[in-house]
């Protein structure tokens, strides 16, 4: 899982990071801290999870989470404020939960909530490089690639070396929209953005290759997924 934390004040923005980090329990992670919304939406990036201060300079954090997530719907928005006749605001961007920047511990029980969402979507252990078997949520990957003797699994979180095999990788995470379309590529038909010659384009902006033989069957497959 990925989050982000925009928080103009340095100390907040170091301080929710490190609370973060004791109630995180699902692996691999990564957490990014920003101070502004500029300098959030810069990243370009799709977030599981946003945790935003409200009063900020520029753009507050509402704006920010309206803009957000309406390129981003699925994020789960989490507000700190010291000011709590604000907090009825954040029904209009739809927020997960209200929080209380001199309470950050009541942020564990809103991390408790979001990782059994995720577990509850389907989680399957997978083994990594230097971690060992950690759990990933099948919509935390993009797609694998064969690399050497390992696989590359390319996640919203970042890239993480794993030691299973790709025929391993594909059983665990078959009839979960996901498609073999190359001996070397193990692709999430939620995350395609478009079809390339003998190419599918991920939404991480990455192409992954097609074998000839396996276009028909991924576009079959592809159109199967988005009836789901």
């Amino acid at each position: 899982m990925n989050y982000a934390i925009i928080d103009d004040e340095p100390f907040w923005g170091e301080f929710t990071e490190q609370t973060l980090r004791k109630y995180i329990q699902l692996s691999p992670v990564q957490i990014d801290v920003f101070s502004s919304a500029s300098e959030f939406f810069s990243k370009g990036i799709p977030y599981d999870v946003i945790i935003t201060d409200i009063k900020m300079p520029e753009i507050d954090g509402f704006e920010l989470a309206k803009t957000y997530k309406a390129q981003y719907p699925q994020c789960i928005l989490i507000i700190l404020t010291s000011y709590t006749e604000l907090s009825r605001q954040g029904y209009h961007v739809d927020a997960f939960r209200f929080i209380d920047k001199m309470h950050l511990e009541e942020l564990k029980e809103a991390i408790s909530s979001i990782e059994k969402r995720f577990i509850s979507d389907i989680c399957v252990p997978v083994h990594l490089l230097y971690t060992g078997e950690v759990l990933l949520s099948a919509s935390q990957l993009f797609y694998a690639e064969t690399l050497k003797h390992n696989v590359l699994l390319h996640t919203v979180s970042g890239n993480f070396v794993c030691t299973d095999s790709m025929n391993a990788l594909e059983k665990k995470f078959q009839n979960h929209g996901f498609f073999r379309c190359h001996r070397s590529y193990l692709i999430n038909l939620n995350y395609i953005v478009c079809f390339g010659n003998h190419q599918v384009k991920m939404q991480n902006g990455d192409w992954a290759e097609v074998a000839i033989r396996k276009v028909h069957d991924l576009k079959f497959s592809y159109i199967q997924q988005l009836s789901i």
